[in-house]
């Protein structure tokens, strides 16, 4: 722009901004005029338009946007200001008015901060302070146009709603008033009318309060209205349904009743909505202020700690002068609150307090800011000063917002309690429903719910805690939220624990502690809120009144003393006033209980309290204007005694009525401790943690007499004398035990002695806690049926005494009254005796009761007929008799019924004892039914049931021995508890261990024998039990086993025995019942097993059988003869305590049982085996007959022999594999069972199939079936070394080869360090390794035809077993003596000869299996090559196979080359390049194989078949490398891209891995070097003879970029010696091997390209000319088909490079050569521009990029083209130097020219199609990146 333009834009800008001023000032002037409010609204909302666009402008950076919409929101903030000073002259509301003004200075002064900030980055750019600054300001401007504009709205739209409330509760009010006067007059015409009204009204409420919730903010206060609403609908319907109910006849007492509770109903609610429409009409609530108040200092005290944080000093002034204006505010407005906001002084006293503290740091922080004016960068001591006041700030700002909350939702804790409450109650049933049923996930779910509502109740119980008055009830209440807390923490550990489990028993019975213990907790929390809700419940009025009647008779005594007689009556007056009221407040006590002796003690009280108060009135009126004398005195001080005792008597019921079973709640709180401290000991016991064992110790010694103590206390409460000297029994208990527990605090706990005294002492302590547990729980309820019992036999009992003295003193009237009176408690009696009898646990119990209940309704008649006969007269002596008489018959029968309650209502352990052995014997049955059923869900929800059963049969069963005193019968119960608990643990860890899966064959028969030991020793106790109890015991009748069930259960049982023993931490209790177990059992198992040998089943026996039976019995001898030592040495360990010397003794006797005992069950496997696998061949024989021949009848035969066969091999080939020693001989027998077991239900399932639907298929199946059973049972051997797969044996044999390795390691280290020990067990496994190798390989020689390479085989066997011991004798001579170098050199040889053994059985064995697998491979090639000539289609199958014979050839061409002479290099090289090139071809064959269409499906599986033979061939010698003919050179190719794929691969995951050694890895790297230059080499000869110009550039390309990757590779390893490769390099290393792969897969598909096309030209003549040669590949490159018009006019210009060159060539003149050379470089000028114009539509960034950089490449050649060719023009022809020179460049020219050609061709293909044509090539995917961009390779 020139001068005058520049003057001619400056003109027009003045001429717009004086246009712009006018504008402004109409605006003004025309808004001056308008309503000041709707200026305020209209600013308000260009405030907020600012605001946003000002955050945007901050959020994008744009300095020059933020300082125009700063300077706009400036503007406007000064505009509203101004509005805001109108406004406030003219609204009459002076509230108002000081809002809007406050409003106006704080926006004028935060505009003209915005000012400030403008002016002063006016002239810079705005950094992070500045722009913090602005949108600070911003936001304070919000802060102030947002409260203007809230208090403008409110004058614009005053609230119609709530004036409608309001109205309404008015209307309502009056209808309420004048609908229950017309009901009082009479009225029913009136009572209907004002119904109808009132109705309406209700209606019309219930919609305005519905439209009120929406405008309420409050969500609790919104949730509160809109009930109301919804109840006041309610009594609408009601209103409504009540009048339809008396439309035609007057109201009944009936309806009265119904229309009072809705007068009261809708009065309640309508209440509601008035005072929340009262709260949202009134602005000036302080109730709002407050809450608003709040969330503002919560914003400034963020705002203020982030300044704070980042330091900025202005920031944070700023920010602590806001909060001390809110703060000031807030204290101002809790104050207000507190004094017009609540009545509750407890509030007021904590608003003041808050209000106070507020003001106090208000002072503060004006202080504050005082001290830091003008001063530097704040310190840490004025920010620790900030910090402290800000924690002030916010305590009494929260106690401020949290009272507010609670005055605007007043009954939202109490509700919050109970709502909670009944959840939790909700939940635990849920919880106790879920596990009854088994549902452990839905468990889990309610769980979680009830750890949740527990968790809330806590919190919410707190805060009821704060309020409460009464310390007790706050102690309590706070105790019961710290146990909901503990519980919420127990529970989610517990969810934690069985996360991925289910809830076994030990878990169940912690959850059913837990739920019970929070829904206690809970019940306390509920009951302290109820009666928080209730301030006038009667037992506060009556404590209330106690305190006065207290105060009044000190004071009247301090007035008396004083001789103040004035005073005294005074304080009298008072007494006797408060005593009247506290008699009528114990009155009313009474009237709420049930309790009778709490009941008579109010009334009792009551009346003292009446008769003291009249007495005392009496006084004063008799010395009413006189003085009292000291006769009134003493009148007095009698009366006062008399009050003051009922003052006492009253205050007591009162607490115990406002704290009902605080004895019981005591005990059970203590109960859950010491139960929580129980288990934590007995668990720290179990782990041998004798610190935290005896810390729990140490917690019990303090709470086990606060329970003694706290059960004395509740035994004096209890009314049955039997029940209560039962607790206190328990609490003597207690203390005896604790006594116990003192001396053992002393002592190790790790002696055996002292761990079983502890033991005893915490179950000791376990039961009388929970005994006592159940006595409070049972005192907790006084209305239970035996308490009842008992309370009305005491009852019956008084009325028998009182009639009996009655009829003595012949007061007939009194005794008619007596009579009457004890057939009422008779008749009661009688009903308590029939539900006690539904109580009963047995028939003779409950016949007792119901005989008692009948005796006693008798009594009741006959008492009722004497009194209707002797109603006018009086009793004769004929009544009297009767009397008597029926006196005895009642005396008889509630005697009766007192001893049942007494019985069943205490703990009788023998009557729960049976009870449970019912329960067990039932669950085992069902529970063995189940298993015998294969019912595997029934059968573990019956073990749950009876693992219940269990646990509760062993706590009755203990405390039954504590009861127990004929010390035999003490210690059959015992016994029998010791047994049932071992066989508990037992049955639990298997139900455990089977959770999550079904139980199998071992495990069904290890429940089986855990089943019949429970009932065994359920039946004993049940015996024991029977004694101390009436009831009938009825026993099962015990089954007898055969002779091999026997064997099979006692040889269980006694290994388990051996097991237990071997634990470490058996007590003396438990060892010395091992040691009774362990005779038991090995007496009957020897017993049982020549019982079971003796057997003949029918079969004639011959010398190898009866040698079998000799064996046996010679087995069980030697375990016969081992057991009486070892019991020996048990019990000498009892006796003596557990040494050193004792605990060997018993191990070694347990490791000699241990080793009989497997002796004497191998040798009964072997006599059972015998004999089998022919038996078992025969039937699967008869069995594919029968299934060919369709006979069903017969194949049904010899399925199920073969299936008992199949059972018997299984069962005894367990047996074998648990007592065989070699590993991989158990691993073979072990997986040879499994398949047994598999393969026996399929062949029962094909058998019936192929009888059935007699296919070839189905039949062949069977046939298949039967002859996988006999290899695995032919398995089923102790002394048969098979391999794992027959048909890949070599594959065993490696693996034990690599084993031996380490092996061998292992023992050299082992002999080396003098370790005899761990020589011996490394001689064992070598011996053991060398027993494998040695079978295997003799089973595979026995497969050998040809003689010489058996003789190899069974020559490497011989050294390998001659090679092993030697090895051994070395290894004991090292570790004999570790210092004798010449024995450790010979241990080395040793080593190195049979490893070299090893290597030699290795190669003998591949080397047969490698031949015998190229007859496979053939075979199976001759299937795929026989296909083509049909179909092409290849079967799975078929194809499985084939892939599978060359999978394997390659592995054993590795595996052989490994085993290979090191000498032998060039057969190594030959096998690992057929083994990667084979390997290479798996993928291809998959690939082909699969191919849709025929014709290609066969080209590409010949061509694989025909590289495979190429490959061979080149193995076998039959083809050779070096040929000059192309067809061979593109196969040789093929062949080494297929085995350098593998190879890269293989180097790629070598220097990925650090474990590798460095010197592997550059033995690898130099060998992959050498293919790679040979593959190069190849691939650029095949170039030569290649007449397709795009497969010729690819195959140079590839060979190029592969000659590249490796000279790359090369370098990132250079290190010198001894150095490692850095992590830079070796990602260097890997990146060049990725380009080499990728490179080597280029190189395979342009020669699969050129043999698929025969794209094979003759040998040419050698040009001599080079530029002529450059220029013809410049012009092959320009010679494709143009894709869009962009590259047609590239290519143009590339034909033209051509020409050029071509001339250049062939011209030698100077001017020529150099025009030539000059319009080359006139031509690369061009192809830049086209690269461009090329690139910038292309779709592929990768593609763009190298384009663009290509295309710069060729200037830099034709540049030195035309210096060239001028030297070159003036040196002349014969200059050869000038010509080499110029031929150099014309070739990189070329190269370049070519290469940007191709990358052209890339990009247009990855344009939008604008195209003449589109070219694609079927080349790889992992050269292009969204298309096939050519046969480009790019």
């Amino acid at each position: 722009m020139d001068e005058s333009g520049r003057k001619e834009v400056t003109h027009l800008a003045e001429k717009i901004a004086k246009a712009a001023d006018d504008l402004r000032k109409v605006a003004e002037s025309l808004f001056d005029s308008e309503d000041p409010l709707e200026r305020v609204l209209e600013l308000s909302k260009a405030i907020e338009e600012d605001r946003k666009k000002l955050d945007d402008a901050i959020a994008s950076g744009n300095d020059e946007e933020i300082k125009i919409q700063s300077g706009r929101l400036a503007a406007h903030a000064k505009q509203q200001s101004e509005a805001l000073e109108k406004l406030a002259d003219k609204t009459d509301d002076n509230k108002s008015k000081d809002r809007f003004r406050d409003a106006s200075n704080k926006l004028k002064e935060e505009a003209e901060k915005l000012e400030k900030l403008n002016d002063d980055y006016a002239n810079k750019a705005l950094d992070d302070n500045g722009k913090k600054n602005i949108k600070n300001a911003s936001r304070r401007i919000g802060e102030a146009n947002d409260s203007a504009t809230k208090e403008a709205e409110r004058l614009n739209n005053p609230n119609k709603t709530a004036g409608s409330v309001l109205e309404l509760a008015e209307k309502i009010e009056k209808d309420v008033k004048d609908t229950d006067a017309a009901k009082k007059s009479g009225d029913q015409k009136a009572v209907k009318s004002e119904i109808s009204k009132l109705a309406d009204d209700v209606e019309a409420q219930a919609a305005a309060g519905r439209a009120l919730a929406s405008e309420i903010p409050d969500k609790k206060s919104k949730q509160k209205v809109q009930e109301a609403a919804s109840k006041l609908d309610n009594e609408k319907e009601k209103l409504d349904q009540l009048q339809k109910e008396y439309s035609g006849k007057p109201l009944d007492e009936e309806g009265k009743a119904k229309l009072d509770k809705i007068l009261k109903a809708v009065k309640k609610h309508n209440d509601v909505l008035k005072k929340a429409a009262q709260r949202l009409d009134d602005h000036e609530n302080p109730l709002d202020s407050v809450l608003e108040l709040a969330k503002k200092i919560d914003d400034d005290r963020s705002n203020l700690g982030g300044a704070l944080s980042a330091r900025d000093e202005t920031t944070t002034k700023n920010e602590a002068a806001r909060l001390k204006d809110h703060v000031d505010q807030q204290s101002k407005a809790a104050a207000l609150l507190g004094e017009v906001g609540t009545d509750d002084q407890n509030l007021k006293k904590k608003l003041k307090e808050a209000s106070d503290g507020l003001k106090e740091e208000k002072k503060k922080l004006e202080d504050f800011n005082k001290k830091r004016e003008g001063k530097p960068r704040m310190d840490e001591a004025s920010k620790k000063e900030l910090e402290d006041i800000d924690k002030q700030v916010k305590k009494h700002n929260d106690e401020i917002r949290r009272i507010a909350e609670k005055l605007a939702n007043p009954n939202d804790l109490i509700d919050s309690v109970l709502v909670l409450h009944a959840k939790i109650v909700e939940d635990s049933g849920k919880v106790n429903d879920s596990v009854s049923a088994g549902d452990d996930k839905n468990s889990k779910a309610e769980i979680a719910k009830l750890s949740e509502h527990a968790a809330q109740q806590s919190t919410a119980g707190k805060a009821l805690a704060e309020e409460l008055e009464d310390p007790k009830t706050k102690e309590k209440v706070l105790e019961a939220c710290k146990t909901l807390e503990q519980n919420k923490e127990k529970l989610d550990a517990l969810a934690k624990e069985y996360a991925s489990k289910p809830l076994d028993e030990s878990g169940k019975a912690k959850l059913e502690g837990l739920v019970e213990s929070t829904k206690a907790a809970s019940e306390i929390v509920k009951r302290a809120a109820e009666r928080h809700a209730n301030p006038d419940n009667s037992f506060d009025v009556a404590l209330a009144l106690t305190k006065k009647v207290d105060d009044d008779l000190k004071n009247s005594t301090k007035a008396s003393d004083a001789n103040d007689d004035k005073a005294t009556k005074s304080e009298l007056a008072k007494l006797a006033e408060d005593s009247g009221a506290l008699a009528k407040a114990a009155q009313g006590l009474a009237s709420e209980t049930n309790d009778e002796r709490l009941k008579q003690k109010a009334l009792d009280a009551a009346s003292q309290l009446e008769d003291g108060k009249n007495k005392l009135e009496k006084v004063l009126k008799e010395y009413e204007g006189k003085p009292l004398d000291a006769s009134a005195k003493e009148k007095i001080k009698a009366i006062k005694k008399q009050l003051e005792d009922a003052n006492e008597a009253i205050k007591a019921v009162a607490e115990k009525l406002s704290h009902p079973n605080e004895a019981s709640d005591n005990v059970l709180a203590l109960h859950k401790k010491i139960s929580d401290e129980l288990e934590t000991a007995k668990g720290a016991q179990n782990k041998g943690d004798e610190k935290k064992t005896k810390e729990e110790i140490e917690k019990l010694k303090s709470d086990v007499p606060k329970q003694s103590e706290a059960g004395r206390v509740l035994a004096k409460e209890i009314h049955d004398p039997k029940a209560s000297k039962k607790v206190e029994d328990l609490c003597k208990s207690l203390d005896s035990n604790n006594e116990k527990l003192k001396e053992l605090s002393t002592k190790p706990l790790n002696d055996e002695s002292n761990k079983s005294k502890l033991e005893d002492v915490l179950a000791a302590v376990k039961r009388a806690n929970d005994a006592l547990k159940r006595a409070a729980e049972r005192q907790a309820n006084p209305d239970n049926k035996y308490d009842s019992a008992l309370a009305l036999a005491e009852k019956i009992e008084e009325d028998q005494r009182n009639l009996n003295g009655a009829v003595a003193n012949k007061n007939d009237p009194s005794s008619k009254f007596e009579a009457k009176k004890l057939a009422g408690h008779v008749g009661q009696q009688a009903k308590v005796a029939r539900s006690l009898a539904a109580e009963a646990g047995d028939d003779k119990t409950k016949q007792k009761a119901l005989d008692a209940g009948t005796s006693l309704d008798k009594s009741k008649k006959r008492l009722e007929a004497l009194e209707k006969q002797y109603a006018d007269k009086p009793y004769d002596a004929v009544a009297k008799a009767e009397l008597e008489d029926v006196n005895a018959q009642i005396k008889e029968a509630n005697d009766a019924v007192k001893q049942l309650a007494q019985k069943l209502g205490s703990d009788n352990n023998a009557d729960e004892v049976l009870a449970n052995s019912k329960k067990i014997k039932e669950h085992s049955a069902k529970a063995k039914n189940a298993i015998g059923k294969n019912d595997d869900k029934t059968s573990k929800q019956e073990l749950n049931s009876l693992l219940d059963a269990l646990k509760n049969q062993l706590e009755a069963g203990k405390a039954l021995a504590d009861d127990e005193e004929d010390d035999e019968t003490k210690e059959k119960i015992k016994e029998a508890l010791e047994n049932l608990e071992r066989a508990k643990d037992k049955l639990s860890a298997l139900q455990k261990e089977y959770a999550n899966k079904p139980f199998d064959d071992a495990a069904k028969k290890k429940l089986q024998r855990l089943l019949e030991a429970v009932e065994e020793n359920n039946r004993n106790l049940h015996k024991a039990a029977a004694k101390s109890s009436d009831s009938d015991a009825p026993q099962e009748a015990e089954v007898e086993l055969d002779a091999d069930e026997k064997v099979a259960r006692l040889t269980e049982s006694l290994e388990e025995t051996l097991e237990d023993l071997e634990k470490k931490d058996n007590s003396a209790k438990e060892l010395a019942s091992l040691a009774k177990d362990l005779a038991k059992q090995t007496k009957g198992l020897v017993a049982a097993t020549k019982e079971s040998a003796k057997k003949k089943d029918g079969k004639k026996s011959n010398d190898d059988d009866d040698g079998k039976i000799r064996k046996v019995f010679d087995a069980a001898d030697k375990l016969d003869a081992s057991c009486p030592p070892l019991v020996s040495s048990i019990n000498d360990k009892v006796k003596s305590g557990p040494s050193a010397s004792s605990d060997q003794k018993v191990s070694d006797g347990v490791d000699k049982t241990k080793k009989a005992l497997k002796d004497l069950k191998t040798a009964l496997a072997e006599k059972e085996l015998s004999g089998l696998g022919d038996d078992l061949k025969e039937n699967l024989d008869k069995l594919n007959s029968s299934v060919a021949g369709g006979k069903t009848a017969e194949a049904k035969v010899a399925h199920d022999a073969s299936q008992k066969a199949i059972e018997k091999t299984i069962h005894f080939g367990k047996d074998l594999a648990k007592s065989v020693e070699n590993p991989a001989l158990v691993k073979q027998i072990e997986k040879a069972v499994k398949v047994l077991e598999e393969k026996k239900e399929k062949l029962k399932e094909a058998q019936k199939e192929a009888l059935s639907l007699p296919t070839e298929q189905k039949i062949k199946e069977v046939k298949q079936l039967s002859d996988e059973i006999l290899d695995a049972a032919s398995r089923v051997s102790a002394s048969k070394h098979l391999p794992e797969d027959s048909k890949r044996p070599e594959d065993e044999i490696t693996s034990n080869s690599n084993d031996l390795k380490q092996i061998l390691k292992d023992l050299q280290d082992a002999a080396n360090s003098g370790s005899k020990d761990d020589t011996q067990k490394g001689s064992k496994k070598l011996d053991q390794n060398t027993e494998r190798q040695v079978g295997i390989a003799k089973t595979i020689a026995d497969g050998v035809s040809d003689q010489k390479k058996w003789g190899e085989i069974i020559g490497a066997v011989q050294a390998v077993q001659d090679s092993t011991p030697r090895v051994n004798e070395a290894a004991e001579a090292v570790a004999n003596n570790p210092n004798d170098q010449r024995a450790k050199e010979n241990l080395r040889n040793e080593v190195a000869n049979r490893l070299d053994a090893e290597r030699k059985l290795n190669a003998a064995i591949l080397d047969d299996q490698f031949g015998k697998n190229l007859v496979e491979l053939e075979k199976q090639k001759s299937k795929i090559a026989d296909s083509l000539k049909g179909s092409a289609q290849v079967g799975t199958e078929q194809a499985k196979n084939f892939k599978d014979a060359l999978n394997r050839q390659a592995n054993l061409g590795r595996n052989l080359a490994d085993q290979s002479k090191a000498s032998e290099v060039e057969k190594q090289k030959k096998l690992r390049q057929l083994a990667d090139a084979l390997e290479g071809k798996v993928p291809d064959f998959g690939a082909a194989s699969t191919e849709k269409g025929r014709a290609t499906r066969a080209e590409k599986l010949e061509s694989v078949l025909g590289e495979i033979d190429d490959a061979l061939d080149r193995f076998h010698g039959k083809k050779e490398s070096g040929s000059e003919d192309p067809t061979d050179q593109c196969n040789e190719l093929l062949y080494k891209t297929n085995y350098m794929a593998p190879k890269f691969d293989r180097l790629a995951r070598s220097t990925a891995d650090p474990k590798t050694s460095q010197d592997a890895i550059d033995f690898e790297v130099e060998d992959t070097d050498k293919e790679s230059q040979d593959e190069v080499a190849l691939a650029n000869k095949l170039a030569d003879r290649v007449n397709d110009k795009n497969l010729q550039f690819q195959l140079i390309d590839g060979a190029d970029k592969l000659d590249k990757a490796r000279k790359r590779l090369n370098e990132a390893r250079k290190r010198n010696p001894g150095e490692s490769v850095s992590a830079e390099k070796n990602s260097e290393a890997q990146q060049a091997l990725s380009d080499a792969k990728l490179a080597n897969l280029l190189l395979k598909k342009a020669a699969e390209q050129v043999k698929q096309r025969g794209a094979f030209a003759a040998k040419p003549e050698a040009k001599t000319n080079v530029i002529d040669q450059a220029a013809d590949q410049v012009a092959e490159a320009g010679n494709v088909r143009a894709v869009n018009i962009y590259h047609d006019a590239f290519l143009k210009i590339i034909r033209a490079i051509a020409a050029e060159m071509k001339n250049l060539s062939k011209n030698s003149k100077k001017t020529e050569m150099i025009v030539a050379a000059k319009n080359i470089a006139g031509h690369i000028e061009n192809v830049q521009k086209l690269s461009n114009q090329l690139a910038e539509p292309c779709t592929n960034p990768k593609l763009k990029d190298a384009l663009l950089n290509l295309s710069r490449v060729p200037k830099n050649f034709s540049v030195q083209l035309k210096i060239i060719a001028a030297v070159k023009s003036d040196s002349g022809d014969g200059d050869k130097t000038a010509f080499t020179q110029l031929a150099t460049c014309a070739t990189g020219l070329s190269q370049s020219v070519v290469k940007c050609a191709h990358a052209a061709e890339a990009a247009a293909l990855a344009s939008p199609k604008d195209s003449i044509a589109w070219q694609q090539e079927n080349l790889p995917e992992e050269f292009y990146n969204q298309r096939k961009v050519g046969s480009l390779g790019l």
